[in-house]
């Protein structure tokens, strides 16, 4: 075992995917998991920095039992056709099933970690705005790694179908052909939704600028890191039919959060 520091920007998944050069995110996720149950953390996606962490020495043999697609300490990699998740893919998949389970209790997604807090209530929010920023980032290049087919750094319609599907039926099992197609007509309609730039895909300024608009899609208009499952039920109704009025004012709550956090305006892009 060693010890490490958690810095600032850092989390539970980026520690491990760098530390182990790991590349599956299930791999990463199951040792975020052991991890944190390890040093007793109870929320594994809100850890802070100045944490003192003890971790199991990185080695070149599979940590994870039978897992596929471990990186070796040497940076090679086994292949696998295992559909990838991440905690927010799992999350809002957890969502989407409590939807025919509502017993199913879902608690709400925590993006920003403690030290998005913590900024809050000592700092008086000095750093609040970039550490949000940085943590949507984080969390929306996670989610295009899933479905990024070709590498280049964006989701396109055709990925956004095929990662979905697969990421669900992985978790829930076989969808029945009538439900495959629904799920596969609202992936489109989403990924059409998120592209604020009209180029035929999603990067990761726009799917950070669509998680800050799923996080303050409540009565309040606020956004506080936590994404909940009201919010995401209540976004995700955007995607089941064409374009209404109350949609229309979150996707320009999604531009003005762009322009916001990038300085750049989307609709002058999509123009050029």
């Amino acid at each position: 075992m060693s010890n490490c520091t958690v810095q600032s920007g850092q989390n539970l998944w980026n520690i491990v995917r760098d530390r182990y050069k790991l590349t599956n995110n299930t791999d990463i996720a199951n040792k975020v998991n052991e991890i944190a149950k390890a040093n007793h953390i109870s929320n594994p996606n809100s850890i802070f920095a100045g944490k003192a962490l003890s971790l199991p020495e990185a080695t070149g043999t599979n940590t994870l039992g039978d897992s596929k697609g471990i990186a070796s300490s040497t940076g090679s990699t086994t292949t696998t056709e295992e559909a990838k998740t991440t905690p927010l893919n799992d999350w809002t998949n957890a969502c989407a099933d409590s939807v025919v389970n509502p017993n199913k209790e879902v608690k709400p997604f925590d993006m920003v970690g403690d030290e998005f807090r913590n900024d809050i209530k000592n700092n008086g929010g000095a750093k609040a705005g970039e550490i949000y920023k940085q943590k949507a980032l984080e969390t929306a290049k996670g989610e295009i790694a899933l479905f990024d087919e070709n590498k280049d750094g964006a989701i396109s319609p055709e990925e956004q179908v095929k990662g979905d599907v697969a990421a669900f039926e992985k978790k829930f099992g076989k969808l029945a052909p009538e439900d495959a197609k629904k799920g596969q007509e609202m992936s489109l309609r989403a990924n059409v939704f998120m592209d604020l730039n009209k180029d035929r895909k999603v990067d990761d300024k726009e799917y950070a600028a669509f998680l800050y608009a799923m996080d303050s899609n409540n009565k309040g208009d606020t956004a506080n890191g936590q994404i909940t499952k009201e919010e995401y039920t209540k976004t995700s109704s955007y995607f089941e039919q064409p374009l209404t009025n109350e949609a229309g004012t979150f996707r320009g709550k999604m531009r003005s959060c762009y322009k916001s956090f990038f300085g750049i305006d989307p609709k002058a892009q999509s123009a050029q």
